[in-house]
């Protein structure tokens, strides 16, 4: 099996495994990371921010939302005592969130899921559940159409790593392994989870023993696994592969690819059978998140460049063209992730620091169509290295890192 690891050295990222449950961290690095530069809420062009709710009539293109230095509500991941390498964030039916993580207490790793309302969260320990295995600190999560959790890790027992999902059974959580034949990596998020109106589970991950994309449907009883796409002698594909669901049921796939060397930001449409396609552009799909808004396709993604992982590309496909816009080019990605809002415009929540104290980043569009960044002015918390974004119906984000729930209102 080979592997590239090139971008091992900016994407393995460190963090205390401390029990102190403050969240308090150690020294802002984002500077070495030649980021983007802090731009607190200044006016934007065309008009001033507004001081309430932060959202700006610009004219001719909506609404436009003017970030302020935002509540940090320090969520249920603020018990996490280490990293949650990647949390996963949701939205219910009652437009409120839900998290899930994993927390390392007193040499025990558990998963945890937490509730948002009213501005106040309740947590759980998923890990209790005797088929729930000890989880890694990569974790995703979808809601099924009952607002349900259906959440994706790894496991901690190691060397060889096994993607697990965990489901609700009534009172309780049940596990399964989703494919026992494959290796999952514990240095990067490679693998997603999306669930249907119908309630069925969807998801994909990259197989690192057979170098290759695979997708994985929930039966009822047990995961039914198959290819999107067999590699050639000397390629993979499929890191840092993301899942979203059309409302007609499609199921939009995108990843990285290493074809002849080369990196190559890949879709796929499917499933039965699926139609792959390459995406032009500066985006290769590291710490990619893909979107669909009716019948547009969205990429959010990063470049590979001087061993890096750098830039912020968006990759946009209405009909079957592909366009894209370049958000920033030098930011330097140790994370992201990316949401819609009302207007089908994209907002990118990287993270561009190492260690534990670290300010985040949050960019969003202006009237002139470009985008602007906000950075905050103190760290939300420990290990800001993983960050989720989701909208309101407003158009306002919410931004969770493993140690807080960061709110704009």
């Amino acid at each position: 099996m080979t592997r590239y690891w090139f971008l091992a050295a900016v994407l393995v990222v460190g963090c205390s495994e401390s029990d102190d449950p403050s969240g308090n961290g150690g020294t802002d690095m984002s500077g070495g990371n030649s980021g983007p530069v802090d731009t607190g809420s200044r006016d934007m062009a065309g008009g001033p921010a507004d001081s309430g709710m932060g959202a700006t009539d610009m004219g001719g293109g909506g609404d436009f939302y003017v970030p302020v230095e935002p509540t940090n509500e320090r969520g249920p991941g603020r018990v996490n005592g280490c990293c949650a390498h990647r949390v996963g964030l949701a939205v219910g039916s009652d437009g409120e969130a839900r998290m899930v993580g994993s927390r390392r207490r007193s040499g025990r790793t558990s998963l945890w899921f937490g509730t948002r309302s009213g501005g106040m969260w309740t947590d759980e320990e998923v890990s209790e559940a005797p088929s729930i295995s000890p989880p890694g600190e990569l974790t995703a999560m979808a809601l099924g159409p009952d607002d349900s959790p259906h959440i994706l890790y790894i496991d901690s027992v190691g060397p060889n790593f096994v993607l697990h999902y965990a489901r609700r059974a009534g009172d309780s959580w049940e596990g399964s392994p989703v494919a026992d034949d494959a290796l999952i990596g514990n240095g990067f998020a490679d693998f997603d989870i999306a669930v249907g109106g119908d309630g069925t589970v969807h998801v994909v991950f990259f197989d690192e023993g057979t170098l290759s994309a695979r997708y994985a449907r929930w039966n009822g009883t047990a995961f039914d696994v198959s290819e999107i796409e067999a590699p050639a002698d000397g390629d993979q594909l499929g890191e840092f592969a993301r899942i979203a669901l059309a409302d007609d049921g499609t199921l939009h796939v995108s990843y990285l690819a290493q074809v002849s060397g080369t990196p190559v930001l890949r879709h796929a449409e499917g499933p039965a059978p699926w139609t792959v396609e390459d995406v032009p552009g500066m985006g290769k799909g590291v710490h990619g998140t893909i979107l669909v808004d009716e019948s547009v396709v969205h990429i959010v993604s990063t470049d590979l460049r001087s061993m890096r992982a750098r830039g912020i590309y968006w990759s946009r496909r209405e009909g079957t063209s592909w366009t894209e816009t370049e958000i920033d080019p030098e930011a330097a990605i140790v994370e992201m992730d990316a949401a819609l809002d009302p207007m089908g415009r994209v907002h990118v929540a990287p993270s561009v620091s190492f260690g534990a104290a670290g300010r985040f980043f949050y960019y969003y569009p202006t009237a002139s169509g470009s985008y602007d960044n906000f950075r905050s002015s103190a760290p939300p918390g420990d290990a800001p290295e993983s960050v989720a974004i989701i909208m309101n119906a407003m158009g306002i984000p919410r931004i969770a890192v493993p140690n807080g729930f960061l709110v704009f209102e």
